[in-house]
């Protein structure tokens, strides 16, 4: 099974009951798998912090497609 249908980040974020002014922090952001989506439902404020800083890149080429 692939990533998105174990844990499909929609579903995830439903569950956090995120509002538009929530600040978030995504701790083990690694490639952004939720950090994007959260961004996109919050105002664009979240800590995404990851002790590998080649996640921490791949989540900022991986935030500039979106």
């Amino acid at each position: 099974m692939k990533r998105k249908d174990l844990l499909p980040p929609d579903k995830v974020l439903e569950h956090l009951n995120l509002n538009f002014n929530d600040t978030v922090a995504d701790l083990g952001a690694g490639n952004g798998y939720f950090t994007i989506p959260i961004a996109k439902s919050t105002r664009d404020l979240v800590y995404a912090v990851d002790i590998e800083p080649k996640m921490l890149e791949m989540l900022k080429v991986n935030a500039g497609e979106v």
